[in-house]
């Protein structure tokens, strides 16, 4: 191995040292994922079908980044360590990145579809070089199988402060400022660089408080080696990973979910403020109430896992979550009551994921490290950044053609029937048809928490050898 683990309970300095950019984590991506597509299509003046273009080509740069600092990161030595370099790197783009991805720049169509898409670009180059190498760190901070959930719910909570900063704050934050003379357009400006830059204070503090657990990785013979090895080398590693059948089933378990996930949360906007005509303020009180539904089934979810283990407790929340979304299709959401109760049907299948997910792909790290001998905790983390990044490039792409061929209209205040209709469809029947899709992919996952502790106890006579 290349360097010792404890599988000792974790403190809860351990805890917050690592869970600080959760804050940060949340924030960046819920906030691009919420009011990106919004924003340029209602305030940038960009088509709805060539705003979800940039927004997909972003989520595409993505992956391709996300390959690539998780190759490198599992590769990279000095005194910083493996992982925290890269955290440095990424909350600084973040910083400056998210302000200018919400400024309402002039120029024509050319103009600002270049411009967007380039801003685009940058963030999710900042995004994706601190996201994958700080949850390839989580892997690291313990190797126990119940220490790791209890690690990722107590993320989730910072999680949950970073959705409030980057999904509920904006928009109250916007009306405040448009109200008190800024405008509109500079409103989302300042929102926009209030977010990044407290998105990388958060990453920030994580970067300084996990150096004990970010142990260099020892030195090795210095070669040079051409880009077209190195390259040879990442698509091998990335194949050969691939040919993981556990990594294989979650992997296409998380694109499904969070294909559903993306279009849930960027449609939302839109259903409450074409379909049910809600105010800002009623709008900021619901996005409060999602994010507070997490908070209520973090400690649920830890105790759940008690008695059931994460395999059969992800599958019984998300498939009972897509059972009661698909209900209010035939019922229909009218009401705010309605909205409430259909935001806590879809919520608790959405924390059960981001909570558990996460903790079943670090389980893969062990499993990968038996049948290869090798620890790739970088590669193997970096597939679910991928995941992410293609499920959003994927669902944000088909919600813009699906708004573009209903016959949406950004500048109008009212919709024709058939949009506001295929907007309910993109909240309810779309989100809970890959939910149950998920369910099927969870299933075919075989690394319960017996099969966890029988590869725990093989690598353990391994290196006693």
């Amino acid at each position: 191995m290349e360097h010792e683990k404890s599988i000792n309970k974790l403190s809860i300095k351990n805890k917050i040292a690592y869970s600080s950019a959760g804050v940060g984590d949340a924030a960046a991506y819920s906030f691009i994922g919420t009011y990106l597509l919004f924003f340029l299509t209602t305030v940038g003046h960009v088509s709805p079908a060539l705003a979800g273009t940039i927004v997909a080509l972003g989520s595409i740069w993505d992956v391709v980044n996300s390959l690539i600092i998780g190759f490198w990161s599992d590769k990279t030595t000095g005194k910083m360590g493996r992982r925290r370099p890269y955290l440095l790197a990424g909350a600084s783009v973040i910083a400056i990145t998210c302000g200018l991805l919400f400024y309402s720049v002039g120029g024509g169509p050319f103009f600002r579809a270049l411009y967007y898409g380039a801003m685009t670009l940058a963030f999710w180059t900042g995004f994706s070089t601190f996201f994958v190498p700080y949850l390839a760190l989580g892997a690291e901070f313990t190797d126990d199988y119940t220490e790791r959930t209890k690690l990722r719910s107590f993320t989730y909570g910072f999680n949950i402060i970073g959705t409030l900063l980057g999904v509920v704050a904006p928009s109250v934050l916007i009306k405040f400022l448009s109200g008190w003379g800024l405008g509109t357009e500079k409103a989302w400006l300042v929102t926009g660089i209030v977010v990044g830059v407290l998105s990388a204070a958060s990453i920030y503090v994580t970067f300084g408080m996990s150096k004990d657990k970010d142990l260099p990785r020892p030195a090795v013979k210095k070669e040079k080696i051409s880009v077209m090895r190195n390259l040879t080398g990442m698509i091998g590693e990335y194949n050969h990973l691939l040919k993981l059948k556990p990594l294989r089933y979650l992997l296409l378990a998380s694109v499904l979910f969070l294909i559903a996930n993306t279009i849930w949360g960027a449609d939302r906007l839109y259903f409450y403020t074409y379909n049910l005509k809600l105010s800002g303020e009623s709008i900021s009180g619901i996005l409060l109430f999602t994010s507070l539904i997490g908070l209520f089934f973090a400690p649920v979810i830890i105790t759940l896992t008690r008695w059931l283990d994460k395999r059969s407790l992800l599958m019984i929340m998300i498939l009972g979550s897509a059972i009661l979304v698909a209900i209010f299709k035939f019922t229909g959401v009218s009401t705010i009551t309605g909205v409430l109760l259909l935001t806590f049907s879809y919520g608790f299948g959405a924390s059960a994921y981001w909570q558990l997910m996460p903790a079943m792909v670090y389980d893969i790290c062990e499993y990968d490290e038996l049948e290869t001998g090798k620890r790739r905790e970088g590669s193997v983390v970096s597939l679910l950044s991928v995941s992410e990044a293609l499920s959003a490039a994927i669902a944000i792409q088909g919600l813009g053609i699906i708004l573009q061929l209903a016959g949406f209209d950004g500048t109008s205040a009212a919709q024709s029937p058939q949009a506001l209709s295929w907007v309910e469809n993109s909240l309810i029947v779309i989100p809970s048809a890959f939910m149950v899709l998920t369910v099927a992919m969870v299933y075919l996952y075989p690394i319960t928490k017996k099969k966890f502790e029988e590869i725990q106890r093989e690598l353990e006579k391994r290196h006693q050898r």
